[in-house]
C-alpha cells in the first residue's frame, strides 16, 4: 500500500537529522512512523495485522488473542509479539512515556551508528500506533530481535529473586530458543554490559548530548539490552547487544 493510497490523510513531520516522519490515518487507527515505518505500512499484510493485533488488545488486554501474543514485562510496559517480524511495548499507564521514548531513542540511534562498534546495535522503531477508540492508549511498534532474551535476563539467571523466567515476566521459550548458558557466557555478558555502557556514553557526549537523559535507566536496568547470539563473532563478541526502547 502506497503512503497515496493509505485510507484518510497523512502529514509529514520534520526531524533533526532531515528524515522525515509520517502520521497515516486509518478506519480504526493513528499511526505515527519513522521513516522506516513508512516502508513498514506500505504492505497491506502488515496494516491488516496491526488492525488484528489492536482487536486483540480491545477484546481482551489481559490475555493472549490471535495475533498479539506475551513476550516479557518489564517495570512500566508489557512487550508483545505481532507476527514474525515485530513486537509492540504496550505502556502500563498512558501512552506519554512511548512517545518520549521514540524521541530518545531517534538520537540514540544516530549516535550508535556513527561512534559504537557494530556488536553494538539498535532495533528499527517503526512509529507509534493509537487507537482511535481509546486514544489514551499507545503501542509502539518495534523490530523484533531474536528471541527477546535480555542482558539481564542472563546476569539474574541464578538469582530467584529477580530472574524474569523465575517470577514469569519472560516468556519460558525465549530462554529455551536462545540457547545453551554457560559460565563462559554469564561472564561474557556482563563484561560486555559495562563496555557498552561507556561507549554510549562517549557516543553521545560526541554529539554534545546528555548520557543522563538519553538513557534514563540503561545504567541500571541491562533488561534494556537484548541479546542476539551470532554465528561469526564481532570483534571477538559472540552476541550482538541490541539497545532496546529506554
Amino acid at each position: 500500500m502506497s503512503e497515496r493510497s493509505f485510507p484518510l490523510k497523512f502529514r509529514t513531520i520534520e526531524r533533526f537529522d532531515g528524515s522525515r516522519w509520517r502520521q497515516f490515518e486509518s478506519k480504526d487507527n493513528i499511526f505515527y512512523l519513522t521513516s522506516m515505518g513508512r516502508h513498514l505500512l506500505a504492505s497491506e499484510k502488515i496494516a491488516k495485522l496491526l488492525n488484528s493485533y489492536a482487536q486483540d488488545y480491545l477484546n481482551n488486554p489481559n490475555q493472549d488473542g490471535n495475533t498479539r501474543r506475551f513476550l516479557a514485562e518489564g517495570t512500566d510496559a508489557r512487550v508483545y509479539t505481532a507476527g514474525e517480524r515485530l513486537v509492540i511495548k504496550e505502556s502500563k499507564s498512558d501512552g506519554n512515556s512511548l512517545w518520549r521514548s521514540i524521541e530518545r531513542m531517534d538520537r540514540l540511534i544516530d549516535s550508535v551508528q556513527q561512534y559504537c562498534p557494530r556488536w553494538i546495535d539498535i532495533p528499527e522503531h517503526y512509529g507509534i500506533m493509537v487507537p482511535k477508540s481509546d486514544t489514551s492508549k499507545a503501542f509502539m511498534l518495534i523490530e523484533k530481535i531474536d528471541h527477546g532474551v535480555t542482558a539481564g535476563d542472563i546476569m539474574t539467571l541464578d538469582d530467584p529473586c529477580q530472574s524474569r523466567i523465575a517470577n514469569g515476566k519472560l516468556n519460558p521459550e525465549s530462554i529455551k530458543n536462545f540457547g545453551p548458558i554457560d559460565d563462559y557466557l554469564k561472564d561474557e555478558v556482563q563484561n560486555r554490559y559495562s563496555d557498552l555502557l561507556v561507549l554510549l556514553r562517549q557516543a553521545l557526549i560526541s554529539e554534545y548530548l546528555s548520557p543522563d537523559e538519553y538513557l534514563p535507566d540503561i545504567d541500571h536496568n541491562p533488561y534494556n539490552i537484548v541479546l542476539e547470539k551470532l554465528v561469526t563473532p564481532i570483534a571477538k563478541s559472540s552476541l550482538r547487544y541490541w539497545i532496546i526502547d529506554q
